[in-house]
C-alpha cells in the first residue's frame, strides 16, 4: 500500500533533478551566446567552440527540451557559421529553428533569426517569408523593426511612393524612442540604407553618433 506514494515521490524527485540540470545547461547556453556580443571573442578558439558544440548536443539530448533551448542552439551555431568556424551547417541551424517554431509557433524571434540567417548566407529560408511572420508575432519588438527597416531602406527604389511614405513615418516614429535609438547603432553602421536613414534623422533634428561618424 505504501509502494505507490513512494514511487510517485521518486518520479517527482527525478523530474526535479532533470529540470535543475536543464536549467543549468540552458544558463550555460545563454552565457556562451552572450560572449559573442564582444568582438574580442570572435577569434577562433578550438576548445571553446568544441565545448559549445558539446553543450548544444547535450542540452538538446535532455528530456523536455523546448523552443527556448532550440533557439539558443541555433543562435550559437549561426555565430559559428557567421565566423566561418567549420563545425556548423546551414541545415542544422535551420532545423533547430524549425523545431523551436514547432514548439512555440507564435514567438517572433526564431522567424527573425531565420530571415537574418538566410539573407546572410544567400540561401532560401526554410519557411516562406519568415520576416513577415516575425512582424506578425512581434510587431512592437525593436529587433523586428530593425530587420524591417534594414530590408526596406536597402530596397528603397523598389518601393512604391505610398510604401516609402509609410516606411518614413514608421521609422521616424520609432526613432522618437530613446531605447530604439540606442539599438540603431549596429543598423546604421552596416545597412545599405544607412545613408538615407541618417538623412531622415538629420532632417528631423534627431542626432545619432553613428551618423556623425559616417
Amino acid at each position: 500500500m505504501h509502494i505507490l506514494p513512494l514511487f510517485i515521490a521518486l518520479i517527482l524527485v527525478i523530474s526535479s533533478l532533470f529540470q535543475l540540470v536543464q536549467v543549468a545547461y540552458t544558463s550555460s547556453l545563454t552565457y556562451s551566446l552572450s560572449l559573442y556580443s564582444d568582438e574580442a571573442n570572435f577569434e577562433f578558439d578550438e576548445q571553446r567552440v568544441g565545448n559549445e558544440r558539446l553543450l548544444v548536443e547535450t542540452t538538446l539530448y535532455l528530456p523536455n527540451v523546448g523552443a527556448h533551448q532550440y533557439e539558443l542552439a541555433a543562435n550559437i551555431l549561426s555565430w559559428h557559421s557567421f565566423l566561418r568556424y567549420q563545425n556548423a551547417s546551414l541545415e542544422e541551424v535551420n532545423q533547430y529553428l524549425i523545431e523551436s517554431i514547432r514548439s512555440r509557433p507564435t514567438w517572433y524571434a526564431p522567424y527573425l533569426q531565420m530571415s537574418r540567417f538566410s539573407e546572410k548566407h544567400s540561401v532560401p529560408a526554410a519557411i516562406e517569408y519568415p520576416e513577415k511572420l516575425a512582424m506578425r508575432f512581434g510587431p512592437y519588438m525593436n529587433e523586428t523593426k530593425l530587420v524591417l527597416y534594414d530590408k526596406k531602406f536597402s530596397q528603397w527604389e523598389m518601393l512604391t511612393e505610398e510604401e516609402q511614405i509609410a516606411l518614413t513615418v514608421n521609422f521616424l516614429a520609432s526613432a522618437q524612442s530613446y531605447r530604439f535609438r540606442r539599438s540603431l547603432k549596429g543598423l546604421l553602421e552596416s545597412s545599405k540604407g544607412a545613408e538615407r536613414m541618417c538623412k531622415l534623422l538629420a532632417f528631423n533634428a534627431i542626432d545619432h553618433s553613428s551618423c556623425r561618424e559616417s
